[in-house]
């Protein structure tokens, strides 16, 4: 599945973002080691976007949904606050409580950061699978609830004006994408998801067309 994003006509009124745009990433451990793959890897930690964008990367080892909206109020009170902010959570909340909760939680903070910040475009990072789910009694319960929220998510983010990008590359029947964890990503599987965010970005940059070049 190719990066969504909304129709073109809801950017009415966003074509005069600025170059560079201002890309915030914010998530926990799989956009950490995300990260470090990138600084040492081709595509750097600016994602190849330099030319129309900068990236700031915002990500905590085990951060739960309750950190979320804490942390992106930080960021969006800063001097650089971002046109553009990209989500890679909720895969730790899918073992410690329902997928319905953790819905719950993301309609209620995204709705509310829309409200305070209308110009924001949000993009959601699909949750992932997971080879092992530590703590789960019925894995595969995790797992059905995990594409549930993020179908329940994406629709959402449809709605409030943003995108989400999909990593159907990452499967579970490829170990060798996983640390032998079985949650963390080896450099194979980091550099699949990368690839998946540098397109996901650009297909939503393109869509913004004529961003203005002052």
């Amino acid at each position: 599945m190719p990066p969504v994003v909304a129709s073109p006509a809801t950017y009415t009124g966003l074509l005069s973002i600025p170059i560079p745009v201002r890309i915030a990433l914010c998530g926990h451990s799989i956009l950490f080691w995300a990260h470090r793959r990138a600084s040492s890897s081709a595509p750097g930690t600016q994602l190849q976007l330099s030319a129309t964008a900068t990236v700031h990367w915002v990500a905590r080892r085990g951060m739960l949904w309750d950190a979320f909206l804490p942390s992106v109020c930080r960021i969006m009170s800063s001097m650089d606050r971002p046109h553009i902010l990209l989500i890679h959570l909720g895969e730790n909340d899918l073992v410690q409580s329902p997928g319905v909760d953790l819905l719950l939680k993301v309609t209620r903070d995204l709705t509310w950061l829309l409200n305070s910040y209308p110009r924001l475009i949000i993009v959601w990072s699909d949750m992932l699978v997971r080879r092992v789910w530590r703590g789960a009694i019925h894995p595969n319960r995790i797992d059905r609830s995990r594409k549930w929220v993020n179908r329940k998510i994406r629709a959402l983010v449809l709605s409030l004006g943003g995108a989400f990008i999909p990593h159907d590359r990452i499967r579970f029947h490829a170990p060798h994408l996983f640390r032998g964890d079985g949650v963390h990503l080896s450099d194979q599987g980091c550099d699949l998801f990368l690839e998946d965010i540098m397109k996901g970005l650009r297909v939503l940059l393109s869509s913004l067309g004529g961003v203005d070049q002052a």
